[in-house]
């Protein structure tokens, strides 16, 4: 009886489930895996008025990663946040073919002992067409943590590339 109720509190602690979701927007298209990216640097996430220090640079490093997995071409980096206007000529003259604008839409690290609340980061990324200006691709990413006390360790940027590997799969389908 006692080992049982070992293994079940061990199951308790450890269990919750995470989960991703991730769409597409309409006139989404798959990306070719030969072309060049620029990806732009998204704003810090937020929780009502906490900022999250470095989440953009997070989930920009997250994102090229992901990336790096798929794309046969160049991938450059912006270094600082600029405007999407600021971005597509940036890409221009570095001969790159899209740009990649991330948008952090939630970033909640929340989860304690005593909410139960679990971890949450959400993101908006649009892929432009440098030439044309033509948004080519519009996705809504959103990732929820793990619940339960081993869940503790979890912090937003924990979920980013399992969102990640869920949107590669979406985005060179072919």
């Amino acid at each position: 009886m006692y080992k049982l109720f070992l293994c079940l509190a061990a199951l308790l602690i450890t269990s919750g489930c995470k989960s991703y979701e991730v769409s597409f927007n309409n006139g989404s298209k798959p990306i070719s895996v030969k072309k060049s990216l620029y990806v732009m640097l998204p704003k810090d996430g937020h929780y009502g008025t906490k900022l999250y220090a470095k989440s953009g640079q997070i989930a920009q490093y997250e994102l090229v990663n992901a990336l790096r997995k798929k794309i046969k071409g160049e991938i450059k980096v912006a270094s600082s946040i600029t405007s999407v206007q600021e971005g597509i000529l940036a890409a221009k003259k570095q001969k790159m073919d899209l740009l990649v604008c991330p948008e952090i839409t939630q970033w909640e690290d929340r989860n304690s002992a005593a909410s139960g609340i679990r971890d949450k980061a959400g993101l908006n990324i649009k892929i432009i067409d440098v030439t044309t200006k033509k948004v080519i691709s519009n996705a809504d990413l959103y990732g929820k943590g793990r619940n339960g006390l081993m869940a503790l360790k979890d912090r937003p940027e924990r979920i980013l590339p399992y969102l990640f590997e869920k949107y590669m799969i979406e985005l060179f389908k072919n």
